[in-house]
């Protein structure tokens, strides 16, 4: 079910707890939630609540550990639907806690940095009841009490959907003692997918080599590093990949453009909704299989076949250029050298979280444009000319680029807008 490639990894902390038989109740979808006391609660009006006190609203408790980067990246767009649904909607973040015991003042940081205005409970007691030792996990719980999402993904529109009736179709979170292959359907990938029910109904077909709509509620995800991965056998193949990867498989030979290539794909279509794809709700996302004679097997062959078949199917114009596109340029001034340079000492990498705050020492100037570049997801060229080693200290969400850019500027860096000439896919409508 979980696309390991782009959804946010599940993080784990252990817990040696033993509670007595009756209170071994778990939330359950359809089901009355079971009742509960949330403690030391922060930022609201009161220290303690039970599930009783929030009868007549809707809440959503949405557990987090420190080491879910994802968890903390959601935390602007968790305080902007706490706005938006306020009325009717109470968010409550459930802090699982870590042995470090840093968890409640990190929070306070970047509740304090980011304005955030939903609460937070710091709370393992209940964690450990419900058996939830991964994140993120969200339960949702209408007005009377009944459970009616387990997941880990939210946004305004599944928000609005719950408050007019149509509740969405969600990803379903697991418990850490709880079968996460209930209502999967078997995958072998040695054998072709959907043929003989791998995978599949084998009448899921549309269109054969085989290309079909992925679904993540009953389907795995399998995304190879390269089209070569299988071809001793003949054989590709992709589940649960975005268009726009199928058409880097059918190109680069991978799923990612390479250096020099532009990350996506640009389209010049009319319509482009069938490249808006989303994991948590398995939309847009496609699989893609062919079996070919294993002497004739080989990249170059496999693209072209690939790239036909995507040209029958969805009829695109593709075509790879060179174009100009917009970046940041990272650039020093005549200080950055000096407030760079090392102190010596061990070469240590550390981060508290993943998305924000991380610190080099004694490391190289390439380890930190890694992590710049990795970590910020913006593009980003280096025109400082440095090398060597240095020590550093980055703060804040690091996608937040004005918070990014404050910490670049004590050290003499800095980054600015500029363009560079980039190879990309341009994907057309034919005339």
């Amino acid at each position: 079910m979980k696309r390991f490639a782009y959804i946010f990894p599940l993080f784990i902390l252990s817990f040696s707890f033993t509670y007595p038989e009756r209170f071994l109740e778990y939330p359950e979808l359809g089901k009355p939630c079971p009742t509960f006391v949330l403690r030391n609660i922060r930022y609201y009006s009161r220290h303690h609540a039970r599930l009783e006190d929030f009868r007549g609203k809707w809440l959503v408790l949405d557990f987090w550990n420190k080491y879910c980067g994802a968890c903390i990246a959601s935390f602007p767009k968790v305080s902007k639907l706490q706005r938006a649904f306020g009325r009717q909607v109470q968010f409550m973040l459930v802090g699982i806690q870590d042995p470090e015991n840093q968890i409640e003042s990190m929070y306070a940081k970047y509740q304090m940095k980011e304005n955030l205005i939903m609460p937070c409970a710091f709370d393992s007691l209940l964690a450990r009841r419900f058996d939830i030792y991964t994140a993120p996990y969200i339960i949702v719980i209408d007005p009377a009490g009944i459970v009616q999402a387990i997941t880990y993904s939210l946004s305004a529109e599944d928000i609005e959907g719950f408050l007019s009736g149509r509740p969405p179709r969600l990803a379903k979170a697991y418990r850490m003692h709880e079968e996460e292959t209930d209502g999967h359907i078997p995958f072998d990938n040695g054998r072709p997918f959907l043929i003989g029910g791998n995978g599949g109904s084998d009448t899921a077909f549309l269109f054969r080599s085989v290309l079909a709509s992925w679904d993540g509620f009953i389907q795995r995800s399998y995304i190879p590093a390269t089209i070569t991965a299988d071809s001793g056998a003949g054989l590709f193949q992709v589940l649960g990949a975005p268009l726009y990867e199928l058409y880097n498989y059918a190109y680069y030979g991978t799923p990612n453009a390479g250096p020099g290539y532009y990350a996506k794909p640009v389209l010049e279509t009319k319509d482009t909704a069938v490249f808006k794809w989303s994991s948590a709700r398995s939309t847009n996302l496609f699989s893609y299989s062919i079996k070919i004679p294993s002497a004739r097997a080989n990249g170059s062959y496999l693209q072209a076949l690939m790239r036909k078949d995507l040209e029958h199917y969805f009829g695109y114009q593709v075509m790879v250029e060179m174009r100009q596109f917009p970046c940041w340029k990272l650039v020093a001034d005549t200080t950055a050298a000096a407030k760079l340079r090392t102190r010596g000492g061990k070469s240590i990498f550390r981060q508290r979280m993943l998305h924000a705050d991380f610190s080099l020492r004694n490391r190289s100037f390439s380890d930190f444009l890694m992590l710049l570049g990795y970590y910020s997801e913006h593009d980003i060229e280096d025109v400082t000319g440095l090398s060597g080693n240095i020590d550093i200290e980055v703060n804040g969400f690091l996608d937040n680029l004005e918070t990014l850019r404050k910490s670049l500027q004590r050290y003499g860096l800095d980054l600015v807008t500029s363009q560079r000439t980039l190879l990309v896919l341009v994907i057309k409508d034919k005339l």
